[in-house]
């Protein structure tokens, strides 16, 4: 049996080698992830094999099965899990030039404030065409639509949270520019919003509503996946328990060989 396994994680060794190299290739610009935070690894016990992503458990399966067929459930879902990674980081790629083009909007208006201040001259010139109640009231929106959306995940969640580093990595959070707002989950952003240029009140209800929305769709996505790994980590404890039996059995019919001889 031992022989088996041996070969079994083998070729597991070869297949995560190989998912490594292009999530090396794909992580090389370090956003949204470092190769460190998604290097596939795979442990086994006397149950399971197990494969994760950096924290991220991937799939937990049984030792007990055909060991062709355990070899190609897990190549199934890292190659899965790959793509994955791919679809996130193509997605999330334009989001860290948007996020540094509206920190330097807001220093270079900081550093013109203060030396309009010092030379006693109006700083109304600086707003740079966005009207100050609307994206007061847009970043109301996006704090008030954040807070209900992190409501309530600690105790749903708590039992993942050691994935994210804790559950306050887990809740999205919102920082404020000066020309618009981001939204970042995990200190990472997943959205960005400019604020309006427009005054119209029809115009600054329908950002509202969709500033709403889109943080709504967003809490649903997470939630989702909150509820896969959830699933998965139940998965990994199940298989890792019935190790800890099976270690045990084996401890007791040994020492029970040993009092026979």
């Amino acid at each position: 049996m031992n022989k088996v396994i041996d070969n079994v994680m083998d070729e597991i060794k070869g297949i995560l080698t190989l998912a490594n190299e292009k999530l090396k290739k794909m992580t090389e610009g370090g956003f949204p992830y470092t190769f460190e935070e998604v290097k596939m690894t795979a442990e086994t016990d006397s149950a399971g094999i197990y494969i994760r992503s950096g924290m991220t458990p991937v799939v937990a399966v049984a030792r007990a099965g055909n060991p062709e067929g355990v070899v190609n459930e897990i190549k199934a879902r890292v190659w899965e899990e790959v793509d994955c990674t791919r679809t996130a980081i193509e997605r999330r790629s334009g989001l860290k030039e948007e996020v540094a083009q509206l920190e330097a909007e807001s220093e270079k208006q900081q550093k013109a404030k203060a030396a309009l201040e010092a030379a006693g001259l109006s700083t109304d010139i600086l707003s740079g065409g966005v009207n100050a109640e609307a994206a007061e009231a847009v970043l109301a929106a996006a704090r008030k639509a954040v807070r209900k959306a992190n409501t309530g995940l600690l105790l749903q969640f708590g039992t993942v949270s050691d994935s994210f580093g804790g559950v306050q990595n887990m809740k999205m959070k919102v920082v404020g520019f000066v020309g618009g707002l981001v939204i970042t989950a995990g200190g990472k952003p997943c959205m960005v919003t400019r604020y309006p240029k427009l005054t119209n009140a029809k115009s600054i209800e329908r950002m509202l509503a969709f500033i709403k929305a889109d943080v709504e769709a967003l809490n649903q996505s997470r939630r989702e996946y909150f509820s896969y790994l959830r699933e998965k980590m139940d998965q990994e404890e199940r298989l890792h328990e019935l190790a800890a039996k099976f270690d045990g059995l084996n401890s007791e019919l040994s020492e029970l060989a040993a009092m026979a001889m």
